[in-house]
């Protein structure tokens, strides 16, 4: 399991969730099994929330040096 949280401008939250959804290519990778997410309010501000499912540490670790990049450009 990989949890990230990471905060977002107030301004930002809709342009921060278009560039979550440009990730659907990660149900295509070998090993990805699930991903989860959402806001929660903070005393700093809305921060978010993703849970993502690997099979192995193996399949993440090949997920970030083969397929992270390339996603994660794509997302503006």
């Amino acid at each position: 399991m990989k949890l990230i949280r990471c905060k977002s401008a107030k301004q930002k939250l809709r342009a921060f969730s278009e560039a979550q959804a440009k990730w659907a290519p990660l149900q295509n990778v070998s090993g990805f099994i699930r991903q989860w997410g959402g806001w929660m309010e903070t005393e700093d501000g809305p921060e978010a929330v993703v849970l993502v499912l690997w099979k192995s540490k193996h399949d993440y670790l090949n997920f970030m040096a083969d397929h992270h990049d390339d996603i994660y450009e794509r997302t503006n």
